[in-house]
């Protein structure tokens, strides 16, 4: 997934960063990931920004229209402060 933590890196900023990743390698939109979720585009910004993290429920969706799984997306990384 090429997203590694730094010192400075929340965990928030470490999943939003995931998921931008995973996001545009399958060629979607934040507006269209929105759409499948049920979710506005700025909760998918405040997603991949670090702003705020998605609820538990939505991780699964997440990951599935990311055609991934949720340990793998959201995994806690080594190393973060």
């Amino acid at each position: 997934m090429g997203v590694s933590p730094s010192t400075t890196t929340t965990l928030a900023q470490h999943w939003g960063a995931a998921i931008a990743d995973r996001r545009r390698h399958v060629g979607l939109t934040q507006a269209t990931l929105a759409g499948l979720l049920g979710v506005e585009q700025q909760t998918v910004s405040k997603w991949e920004n670090g702003e705020t993290t998605p609820r538990e429920a939505n991780k699964v969706a997440i990951a599935r229209c990311l055609g991934s799984d949720v340990a793998t997306l959201f995994a806690y990384p080594e190393g973060l402060a």
